[in-house]
C-alpha cells in the first residue's frame, strides 16, 4: 500500500479498470477485478453446496440404516414378546386353577366400580357443586 499514487482532494471518483491488462485478472495494486472476484465467489458456493449435498447424503445413509433397523428390531421383538405374554398368561392361568382347588369356597366379590341396568333407574343431579372452601368442619 506504500506505492499507492498520490491524488489530489478535486480529483473525480473513477474506477481504473481501464487500465489494467484484460487477462491479468488483477487491477493495479493486486485488487481482483470483479470478473474474476465473482469467479471466487462463484466457486465456493460451488465447493459449499457440494460438501452440503455430501452431508445430505450421509444424512440420508444414515437414516436408512436406522429404518433399516427399527425394522428388524420390531421383526425380532414380536414373536419374543408374544411367547413371553402367553408363558405369562399360562402361568396366572395354573395359579388361578391352583387357589380353586386349595380354596374352593372362596367367592369373588362383585365389582364396586361395575355398571348395573338397574341402577339406571335412580334419580340423581347430572351435576353436584364441589365445596371448594379450606374451611374444617367443626366437631
Amino acid at each position: 500500500m506504500g506505492n499507492l499514487p498520490e491524488g489530489e482532494a478535486f480529483d473525480p471518483l473513477v474506477a481504473r479498470w481501464g487500465s489494467c491488462p484484460a487477462r491479468s485478472g488483477y487491477g493495479p495494486m493486486g485488487i481482483p477485478q470483479p470478473c474474476s472476484s465473482g469467479q471466487h465467489y462463484a466457486m465456493a458456493l460451488k465447493d459449499r453446496m457440494r460438501n452440503v449435498g455430501r452431508v445430505i447424503d450421509s444424512l440420508s445413509d444414515r437414516n436408512a440404516e436406522l429404518h433399516r433397523q427399527i425394522k428388524e428390531i420390531r421383526a425380532g421383538v414380536a414373536p419374543e414378546a408374544v411367547a413371553t405374554i402367553e408363558q405369562h398368561a399360562s402361568d396366572l392361568e395354573a395359579e388361578a386353577m391352583h387357589l380353586r382347588a386349595r380354596y374352593p369356597d372362596l367367592k369373588v366379590a362383585e365389582d364396586p366400580f361395575a355398571s348395573f341396568p338397574e341402577d339406571l333407574g335412580i334419580d340423581m343431579p347430572e351435576e353436584v357443586p364441589f365445596e371448594y372452601s379450606a374451611d374444617v368442619p367443626e366437631k
